[in-house]
């Protein structure tokens, strides 16, 4: 973010980004960083409310996994729209997958504390999961270098933290193993007021 708000104060009139053609013009290069900031932003304030939400409803990130598998597992049964995170370039064949795997498989909530250390913390891939709403393995791969970004700048300014804490690891819906000490982050800045954190 600082490297974006550094290079749009320079006020570039041409802009050669790593993907897509060059951008021409002082006012389209103000507009393609400030889309990029705002987008940038807009991740990083899900990423805070998923974890002040996780802070706020210790011991739920189980349930809340579970009900976004149930979804796709219904959508998967009536036929609809089979994954709500949609990858650029993946075919329908990865959503099918996707859609399949929560349809064959067992709740994991039982897999989760619900109280004590890491009730409150996700790993990286469980947080992509229940910020994205998605099963959808490639994306929860894609997303989850961009996630772990802005949680190590939110753990740079002091609001959350990096904890080890047994949590599970689950692919395709299916708890493959709970890890003794995962790599997890919880919440550790301001709250907001209680009917921001539900909404």
């Amino acid at each position: 973010m600082k490297s974006l708000k550094k290079l749009q104060a320079i006020e570039p009139t041409i802009l050669y980004p790593a993907h897509g053609p060059q951008i021409l013009g002082a006012d389209a290069c103000h507009a393609h960083i400030s889309t990029y900031i705002k987008h940038r932003q807009e991740r990083e304030d899900s990423i805070v409310r998923a974890l002040q939400l996780l802070k706020s409803e210790p011991g739920t990130l189980g349930v809340k996994l579970d009900a976004i598998r149930s979804a796709a597992a219904e959508q998967a049964r009536a036929g609809g729209d089979t994954d709500n995170g949609r990858v650029p370039g993946a075919g329908a064949d990865a959503h099918k997958a996707a859609a399949l795997a929560a349809l064959n498989s067992e709740p994991v909530a039982s897999h989760f504390p619900t109280d004590g250390d890491g009730a409150a913390a996700a790993t990286v891939p469980l947080l992509v999961r229940l910020v994205y709403s998605t099963g959808h393995e490639g994306l929860i791969f894609a997303a989850s270098r961009t996630v772990k970004s802005h949680l190590d700048k939110l753990e740079g300014e002091g609001r959350a933290r990096r904890i080890k804490t047994p949590l599970p690891r689950i692919k395709d819906w299916v708890v493959e193993e709970v890890e003794p000490e995962a790599e997890a982050w919880e919440w550790i800045g301001e709250m907001p007021a209680q009917e921001a954190v539900a909404a």
